[in-house]
């Protein structure tokens, strides 16, 4: 097989790796260094419990976009476009969940991690 294909399959493979390793964690609780990580994420359990479900699910869905752009690209353009476009679109989409994720923190959450009261149940 030709070894840009194994490049595509390793790529594609990391794609998802964010996604499955957050789903194997427990999200109940804060813990530093596991999980979706960011100030605003840490205010209290429930915004770090919400943060990391929220994103896990935002990372799965970015992950099958950019093997859905790859694999697209893999058929459509040269090898070195293809890897490098698909390492730009995983990079963005990775950002994008980011962003996402901390705009519904903001929605639902105040600055002490108290849910808001239109959103009570999350």
């Amino acid at each position: 097989m030709n070894e840009m294909f194994w490049v595509h399959m390793i790529m594609a493979g990391s794609a998802l790796l964010p996604s499955a390793l957050m789903k194997l964690i427990n999200p109940d609780g804060t813990r530093k260094g596991i999980g979706y990580n960011t100030p605003s994420a840490h205010r209290s359990v429930e915004t770090s419990t919400f943060a990391n479900r929220y994103a896990t699910k935002g990372m799965f869905w970015a992950g099958l976009g950019t093997i859905t752009i790859q694999a697209t690209l893999y058929f459509l353009v040269p090898d070195s476009t293809a890897i490098l476009v698909t390492a730009g679109v995983m990079t963005f989409s990775f950002l994008t969940v980011v962003g996402l994720t901390e705009r519904q923190i903001s929605l639902r959450f105040d600055k002490e991690g108290k849910p808001k009261a239109d959103y009570s149940e999350y």
